[in-house]
């Protein structure tokens, strides 16, 4: 259950984010991060709209990964929930990038590689990267992805944007 109170007051915060200010979202965390219903509430504005609001959510999820915070089978599922409407391309990334802690096949992982293959083809190269290697990410978790992240490994080799190659480049396949 999310806290309405701590998301609301999250919200608030994440309303005077810029958009590119890392250390106010850094300060929200210190601030709220030790709270038990932060991940519930920060995950639930991961589709916000208006202002930074959701990049800002976002960035706090994928920095809580990345320092070593866990992730629940609960929160895959809750975020899961939450992918269809994010819409700012750096929300987006954060998301893709997240998925590098996925340590197990999501309870359904289909809202998972249905969002790295709908942004396969963004206009953003970055967003193209991580959208392949998420893809890859789970095909090494989930076997039933295999042939979808071969076939997009196959044409980011060929995406005009070196990022894109050298992404693909630099990812192996489970099959391989």
């Amino acid at each position: 259950m999310v806290d309405a109170d701590l998301t609301a007051e999250l919200r608030r915060s994440l309303d005077s984010f810029d958009g590119n200010a890392v250390s106010m979202l850094s300060e929200t965390r210190v601030r709220l991060g030790d709270n038990p219903g932060f991940k519930p509430a920060l995950i639930s504005l991961f589709a916000e709209t208006g202002g930074h609001i959701s990049r800002g959510a976002t960035w706090l999820w994928l920095d809580h990964l990345k320092t070593g915070g866990a992730a629940t089978s609960e929160d895959w599922a809750a975020i899961s929930d939450q992918l269809g409407p994010i819409e700012d391309w750096q929300a987006v990334l954060h998301v893709l990038q997240s998925v590098d802690f996925l340590t197990d096949v999501p309870s359904n992982s289909t809202p998972f590689s249905d969002f790295a293959r709908e942004h396969l083809h963004h206009k953003r190269p970055f967003v193209r990267a991580w959208a392949l290697n998420a893809l890859c990410q789970l095909a090494a978790l989930d076997p039933s992805l295999t042939a979808d992240a071969a076939k997009a490994h196959a044409d980011a080799l060929n995406d005009p944007a070196a990022s894109v190659r050298a992404r693909a480049r630099n990812l192996t396949l489970a099959s391989e």
